[in-house]
């Protein structure tokens, strides 16, 4: 069995040129753990705010609302009648629901009290129609014109805009969170190191004057950065995507509702990946420019 050279001379066995010291290892790990984090749920915010826009202006989509107002209770049978035989006969083909009095009364009972009824407030009739195409207010009222009628329709044009604006809102302001935490975490890495060089100043020198070069030095720290950084990164995001699931679980009930659940699809898997890589890339980047430059800036002061 041979015998390893430093037993032989009698020299202690070969260390890093940066040792490692996981009391001082921890503190960051943790920092970039939280910022990864952080950026993960604002990552998760952005495509859901972008996705619920969608998908409410879908639910509005093909749909309008028409109001008869003016008729009197005993001819609104007649009328009813009238206006869904003309709706009928519209083309596109329109799929017409009749809202009646006791349904109207109980959807406003919340704003006007339990004893609110029809005689004094009288209630406009109301349909609800649903197409496979954008539906034209224009083309509806023309159409019933015939029947000479004091028609109000309304085809969500406005609450449509609305959540578009409100799902691109939430997109921006998300993105500019995560830029936000991408940006400290980089600047979180460049303290760190600036802080590492500081408390192995005395190494660095002898290596310095062994002849080593700024990008031998730079790539050690990019090297134990890029170590960091990585697995900051894996549980951050692992701790996101648990914090999404128990939203799902726990805290949004099942059913109709705004605040849909978190989806995670294939497009949010590829988003989450190239989050992983910018957030290592911007702070092993940040910490080896900042190990590059601080020999130069030593040279100049002497």
């Amino acid at each position: 069995m041979s015998t390893p050279l430093e037993n032989i001379l009698g020299l202690p066995a070969a260390q890093p040129l940066l040792p490692k010291r996981k009391e001082t290892d921890r503190p960051l790990l943790a920092v970039l753990a939280i910022m990864a984090f952080l950026a993960t749920l604002a990552l998760l915010a952005g495509r859901q705010g972008l996705r619920l826009g969608t998908e409410w202006q879908n639910e509005l989509y093909g749909t309008a609302s028409l109001q008869v107002f003016g008729v009197a209770p005993e001819n609104q049978d007649i009328i009813i009648t009238r206006v869904t035989e003309r709706l009928e006969s519209f083309t596109p083909p329109l799929r017409v629901n009749i809202l009646s009095q006791a349904d109207m009364t109980a959807r406003l009972e919340p704003w006007l009290g339990p004893n609110t009824s029809a005689e004094e407030l009288p209630f406009p009739l109301f349909f609800s129609l649903e197409a496979e195409r954008d539906i034209r207010p224009e083309q509806i009222e023309n159409w019933l014109a015939p029947l000479n009628l004091n028609t109000l329709v309304d085809n969500h044009a406005a609450w449509r805009n609305e959540f578009e604006t409100l799902g691109h809102a939430l997109y921006r302001t998300a993105s500019l969170i995560l830029i936000l935490v991408l940006a400290a975490s980089a600047v979180i890495a460049g303290f760190a190191t600036q802080s590492v060089m500081s408390a192995f100043a005395s190494t660095l020198k002898i290596i310095y004057r062994s002849g080593a070069s700024r990008p031998f030095v730079a790539k050690l720290f990019i090297i134990r950065t890029l170590k960091l950084s990585a697995r900051g990164a894996l549980i951050g995001v692992f701790g996101g995507l648990i914090i999404a699931l128990l939203w799902n679980g726990f805290i949004l009930e099942k059913g109709d509702s705004l605040m849909q659940r978190l989806s995670l699809n294939l497009s949010d898997i590829v988003w989450i990946v190239i989050l992983i890589l910018v957030f290592i890339i911007a702070c092993t980047g940040v910490s080896g420019l900042i190990a590059w430059r601080a020999p130069q800036k030593k040279h100049k002061t002497r």
